[in-house]
């Protein structure tokens, strides 16, 4: 999402709790292997249909940011996706602020003579910012564990 704000000029910012992009996978999947395909040969020279076999790359004009440049397996090692997820950050200039929460969250007020409304969050160094639209991805934020019986025994 950032490099297509960043691309339309779109003045943007994504708050990043951990030190590092993709940060789930540093710990997760717990057998460290990705289950997605990482298809780095379909036989084919069309770009579109080349992307639609490519499960793990993001979007770029950059040819030379897709997973396949990072790993040759085609279930790719975990710690090989957080690599490729910060270097597409870093080389694209994507802007994020990491080892940032944000917190408290709430529409303020309507813009005069529109249905707009502006949102306003804080930041946990205490910093505030108002802007027109928030997405919110946050991923698992808590357990969710279900109350099923011998739930306790599960690893």
């Amino acid at each position: 999402m950032a490099y297509f704000l960043q691309a339309a000029g779109r003045d943007y910012v994504v708050f990043e709790r951990n030190s590092k992009a993709g940060s789930t996978f540093i710990n997760l999947p717990r057998q460290r292997y990705l289950i997605s395909a990482n298809k780095r040969n379909t036989g084919q020279k069309n770009i579109e249909f080349n992307w639609r076999h490519d499960w793990n790359s993001l979007f770029s004009n950059d040819e030379s940011l897709v997973m396949g440049r990072y790993s040759d397996k085609y279930f790719p090692h975990a710690d090989e996706l957080v690599k490729y997820f910060n270097d597409y950050a870093d080389k694209l200039k994507l802007r994020i602020k990491y080892n940032t929460s944000v917190g408290n969250i709430s529409a303020i007020e309507e813009v005069e003579d529109s249905d707009q409304k502006i949102f306003e969050m804080s930041d946990s160094e205490g910093n505030l910012y108002r802007c027109n639209v928030t997405i919110v991805c946050t991923g698992i934020s808590k357990p969710n564990i279900p109350g099923t019986f011998g739930i306790e025994n599960a690893v």
